[in-house]
């Protein structure tokens, strides 16, 4: 399982209490989350952990920090996302290493495997999955935070996610509702789950990207 942006590592405790297993790889870019994560999860051998943001290319990045941590994003907030959840408003930025999903996967030696991968990036999903396609290879599932407005600006939305999944042989088996603004009752965002089809046609040569300047 590779999660991407796991915070105090909820999610994989949680594939723990339901019995998995196998390799857990958690990437969390914020310095007191990882720290946390490190030590909610030190004792397990098979729980690697890096302390990164994933994106398109490498290097280095800066990162705003929310004011509830989760919230955090590469991206500037808009003031829809602020003005429905006021305590996740932008604190501070850190600096922090920029990685690739198939690089840090190769790295681990994860390129050869059927792997799970969960993604909660705020905003930035575009730009990890663009450095993922191998990954996306191997992958029988991934879960992907999705928003239906802009909440992060220069986000893609739910319906390019769907689109570029769907290039690359998956689609869509299950929806669960995530942030929501109080005020109005309005879903802003959801946690979708894709499944590779097996069955499908080989995806487009050259699949269409994320990125609305790219091909």
């Amino acid at each position: 399982m590779i999660d991407v942006g796991a915070h105090l590592g909820e999610y994989g405790l949680e594939l723990r209490r339901e019995g998995c297993e196998g390799r857990i790889l958690s990437v969390e870019p914020i310095k007191s989350s990882y720290s946390a994560l490190v030590g909610r999860t030190g004792g397990d051998s098979l729980w690697h952990r890096v302390n990164a943001a994933l994106g398109s290319s490498e290097g280095k990045i800066s990162i705003h920090v929310a004011g509830n941590l989760v919230s955090s994003s590469i991206l500037p907030m808009t003031a829809t996302h602020s003005d429905a959840m006021p305590p996740s408003m932008y604190r501070g930025t850190e600096t922090v290493p920029l990685r690739r999903l198939d690089d840090l996967a190769d790295e681990y030696g994860l390129l050869e495997q059927v792997v799970a991968v969960k993604l909660d990036v705020q905003g930035y999903e575009g730009q990890v999955l663009e450095g993922g396609e191998k990954v996306l290879l191997t992958s029988a599932l991934l879960e992907c935070e999705v928003s239906f407005v802009e909440l992060y600006e220069g986000q893609p939305l739910a319906t390019d996610i769907l689109r570029f999944m769907a290039d690359r042989g998956f689609r869509p088996v299950g929806l669960r509702q995530g942030f929501t603004n109080p005020k109005t009752d309005e879903a802003l965002q959801a946690d979708m789950l894709f499944a590779r089809v097996l069955d499908s046609q080989e995806p487009p040569e050259v699949p269409r990207s994320l990125d609305p300047d790219g091909p």
